[in-house]
C-alpha cells in the first residue's frame, strides 16, 4: 500500500490500527510516495529497496519505478 502522505495512520492513533491490519494480510506500507502522476496510467514494475537496518520495525527506502 504506498501513500503521499507521513502515516497511512491517523496521527493522534498511536495503536496503528491500518498498519497492523495490512501487515497482517502481508501487505506492506510504503508512506510518503511523490511523484506517482509522471509514471500516468501505463503498467510499470515498482522496487522498493530498504536500508538493512537491524532492531527496528521500517525503514527509510529507495521507491523506483521502471516504466516502457
Amino acid at each position: 500500500m504506498g501513500i503521499d502522505t507521513a502515516n497511512i495512520d491517523h496521527p493522534d492513533d498511536d495503536g496503528y490500527p491500518a498498519h497492523h491490519a495490512l501487515l497482517a494480510a502481508d501487505v506492506p506500507v510504503i508512506e510518503n510516495v511523490a511523484n506517482l502522476e509522471v509514471l500516468g496510467s501505463s503498467p510499470f514494475l515498482l522496487l522498493a529497496l530498504p536500508l538493512n537496518l537491524q532492531g527496528t520495525s521500517g525503514s527509510p527506502i529507495r521507491l523506483v519505478a521502471l516504466a516502457d
